[in-house]
């Protein structure tokens, strides 16, 4: 018989990650295009509901700037601490990491070598609020180093849930 555990408490603006992408690591940047319907909006701003209190959706993007800056600089302490202490983080490869420390730590490694010097783009499809207090942003990106990717090369979709 489980047990039932209780119920999480999230910080405001920290995030739960997962990520789903192309299942073929090596598709070509032109297939991908082809089947990249929307784009989405070039700001996270864009996609706040009209509906929704504008300061929790700024709090939203503003913690996805924190999570995508902490990345440019390859600062894995700060990428960490975008996520809740219980965050979990699914890769487009299937890696899982569970914690902050987790996630940190992943990135750490993961920043001094294979990372090294990358940066990450992304376009915002959706952003949604379950509750007042659980909101789900979807997007697009990519990381990249050397040009930036356009819009219809960005074959990862991202799902956060603060």
């Amino acid at each position: 018989m489980r047990q039932k555990r209780a119920a999480p408490t999230r910080p405001t603006g920290a995030l739960c990650l997962t990520t789903a992408a192309c299942l073929r690591a090596r598709c070509e940047a032109r297939i991908l295009r082809t089947r990249v319907q929307r784009t989405g909006a070039e700001t996270c701003g864009e996609v706040i509901p009209a509906d929704a209190d504008r300061r929790d959706g700024k709090a939203v993007c503003a913690t996805l700037d924190a999570l995508a800056d902490a990345w440019e600089r390859g600062d894995a302490e700060a990428y960490g601490r975008q996520f809740t202490e219980d965050g979990t983080y699914t890769t487009y490869i299937g890696s899982h990491y569970e914690g902050r420390a987790d996630i940190a730590a992943s990135h750490r490694a993961l920043f001094k070598g294979f990372l090294k010097d990358n940066k990450l783009a992304a376009r915002y499809l959706d952003m949604r609020f379950l509750t007042k207090e659980v909101a789900v942003l979807t997007s697009r990106g990519a990381d990249y180093t050397g040009d930036k990717p356009g819009a219809d090369e960005l074959s990862k979709v991202t799902t956060f849930a603060p």
